[in-house]
């Protein structure tokens, strides 16, 4: 994305925030605050390139062990984020064997853990964004593995489109070949591969999909010979299980990769080859940049589950809540690794303000919608912790 659509998000968000009033005065003088610095031009003022001088001089002594800590963190995520490819990948084919509800709420499960310990790559993620030619080889990766936003519709029936997606498109060979080639074919929404493509086909739209959409077929029915369909590989179901397996195979591929990539001697070589002042200025950037999409993603939390006049059956919502408040907070922690490049006196604001706000995130009354003003004032609790970080 480049920076006028940056610009143009914060500007839309801003003014929701305002015509809805979703936030108290306070809350708005800061997400103003925040949000317009970061839509600032190129290059720090004055007061930022001094900050930056005395950072280097109290940080470059330390850059090695920064450096060395910051690869073994990321190496670690990944780690985890394979092992936890791994426990999904056994429950996928347990599934396919097996298509029952019970196993498909299992499944969902192990998705979710892997998604949630994915978070974990933000720093990564956020300096891939920062310098896109790279600090690092494994953008592609990543970007593969956390594709989004997808077009639900591109994979499978969505809407009021009850035979679209690859899954019905019966003229389109479902092969690892194939299904790469109509990744990102004509729009970045038409996404194949990557954890979002799967939980569309796990969960399905408005998370009603069913085990019996897994159900392989080996005969034609006669509603399958009315759409015209020549064999049992042209099946919907069929195709579905097809089309999940692939998913599956290209992110135990991407992950394993990327943990090899992540944990090889020398994996942030170019990153290191940077001059200690690009270095600390690229962390300083991406921790501003990472710490404002958390503040724009709070604003979305509270105006989906705090900002309503009527909550309608608000404990249809407290699973997809809970989840968004672990992402976030996952996101938070991430961050973390990244007080190592700053002096000493910083590094202790930075990792007060993370672990408070983080710890903030885990209050009953953002979790269970039980007092929804003191909800309120978590928030705003969180967004004073950043706001001293900014």
């Amino acid at each position: 994305m480049n920076n006028k659509m940056n610009r143009t998000r914060r500007y839309v968000l801003l003014r929701r925030m305002m015509a809805g009033k979703l936030l108290p005065s306070s809350l708005l003088a800061i997400m103003f605050t925040v949000l317009l610095s970061s839509c600032s031009k190129p290059g720090a003022p004055p007061a930022d390139e001094a900050r930056e001088r005395e950072a280097l001089s109290h940080s470059l002594h330390n850059l090695d062990s920064a450096n060395q800590q910051f690869s073994y963190y990321l190496a670690e995520v990944s780690k985890n984020a394979l092992s936890q490819g791994k426990a999904l990948e056994e429950k996928i084919q347990q599934f396919l064997q097996q298509p029952k509800q019970e196993l498909l709420t299992d499944t969902r499960e192990d998705w979710e853990k892997l998604e949630l310990t994915l978070q974990g790559l933000h720093p990564l993620i956020i300096l891939n964004q920062i310098d896109p030619k790279g600090f690092f080889s494994t953008s592609q990766l990543i970007d593969r593995i956390l594709a989004h936003p997808i077009q639900p519709g591109y994979l499978d029936r969505f809407g009021d489109y009850p035979y679209s997606g690859l899954v019905y498109a019966i003229g389109i060979p479902l092969t690892q070949s194939g299904l790469m080639e109509q990744h990102g074919l004509t729009d970045s929404q038409e996404v194949v591969f990557g954890i979002y493509t799967m939980e569309f086909m796990l969960y399905g739209e408005g998370n009603s999909r069913l085990a019996d959409d897994y159900i392989q077929k080996t005969t034609l029915s006669k509603s399958d010979r009315e759409l015209g369909l020549k064999n049992e590989d042209e099946i919907a179901e069929n195709r579905r299980r097809q089309l999940l397996s692939l998913q599956l195979e290209q992110l135990m591929n991407d992950l394993g990769q990327l943990s090899s990539m992540l944990n090889m001697a020398g994996s942030l070589s170019t990153w290191k080859q940077q001059p200690p002042q690009q270095q600390l200025s690229a962390v300083r950037r991406g921790l501003s940049t990472g710490l404002t999409q958390i503040l724009i993603e709070l604003a979305d939390f509270q105006t989906r589950y705090f900002n309503r006049e009527e909550r309608a059956l608000p404990e249809l919502q407290l699973p997809e809540q809970e989840r968004s408040l672990k992402k976030l907070r996952q996101r938070l922690l991430s961050l973390s690794p990244w007080a190592d490049y700053f002096s000493p006196l910083e590094q202790e604001s930075i990792r007060s303000a993370l672990r408070n706000a983080a710890e903030t995130l885990q209050s009953p009354a953002l979790t269970n919608n039980s007092d929804p003003v003191e909800a309120q004032k978590q928030l705003q609790n969180i967004y004073e912790n950043i706001k001293t970080l900014m």
